[in-house]
């Protein structure tokens, strides 16, 4: 299974929002940013069987501005993806989905990088920095996708998308 991993879009600071975190939408900047790489990740990524998406507004936005990459791919919309998924909660959506070759997964940080560091193993992805739009890819044989079974292929910040 191919997983890749993408940060929501930048949102709107948490300090000028005035609705519920779960309400807060991606910032002007955020939407452009993300609509201006649409046509290239579209070119250069094959269409995931699905995307699984927090259900927290700003990542729900963010896969569907992505997913007109490609037509017809699915989003679902998973509570176990919300801020504050621990990485057996990501495993576990996973799992639901392990019929699917290739999955885009939007939601949050630190939660994409425990999950990404429990399933490559390799715990000195934790203190990289991914910044709003940023994506990893990860590749595990393993359909249970236990601990350590997965590879990190590729990553890429939304300034790659733009070359």
């Amino acid at each position: 299974m191919k997983i890749i991993l993408m940060r929501h879009g930048e949102s709107v600071p948490g300090g000028i929002w005035k609705g519920t975190d779960r309400e807060r939408p991606l910032s002007e900047k955020g939407k452009a940013q993300l609509e201006a790489i649409v046509p290239m990740i579209g070119s250069q990524l094959s269409k995931p069987d699905l995307v699984l998406s927090s259900p927290l507004f700003r990542a729900y936005e963010t896969a569907a501005l992505i997913a007109k990459a490609w037509a017809n791919v699915q989003i679902i919309e998973l509570p176990e993806l919300a801020s504050g998924a621990r990485p057996d909660a990501f495993r576990h959506a996973l799992q639901m989905h392990r019929q699917a070759a290739s999955i885009l997964v939007v939601g949050h940080i630190p939660d994409l990088t425990s999950f990404l560091g429990r399933i490559t193993g390799n715990i000195a992805l934790l203190e990289e920095p991914v910044a709003p739009g940023d994506m990893l890819a990860v590749e595990t044989l393993d359909e249970a996708l236990a601990w350590g079974s997965g590879n990190l292929i590729w990553r890429k910040k939304v300034r790659d998308w733009k070359r």
